[in-house]
């Protein structure tokens, strides 16, 4: 499979002191999921959810995101 280099940027980010967007993270990939993956799996992980956290999470107003439901999602834009 074919790679090419994404520019993974944080949504969240703070702009630089100058006011420029923060950079992005250039990733050799062969997918955008591929590429998001390598930015952000030192920063979050997942594990199936227990009933205590559901019930804590729902009670705080937290929407269940569906995977596959992203805006743009595709294998390999």
């Amino acid at each position: 499979m074919s790679t090419r280099i994404y520019a993974v940027t944080d949504k969240h980010a703070e702009p630089d002191a100058d006011g420029t967007p923060a950079a992005p993270s250039l990733v050799r990939a062969s997918t955008k999921a591929q590429a998001v993956t390598a930015v952000v799996r030192d920063r979050y992980s997942a594990s199936v959810a227990s009933q205590e956290q559901l019930v804590a999470a729902l009670a705080k107003g937290v929407k269940v995101i569906t995977a596959g439901e992203e805006d743009g999602e595709d294998s390999a834009e």
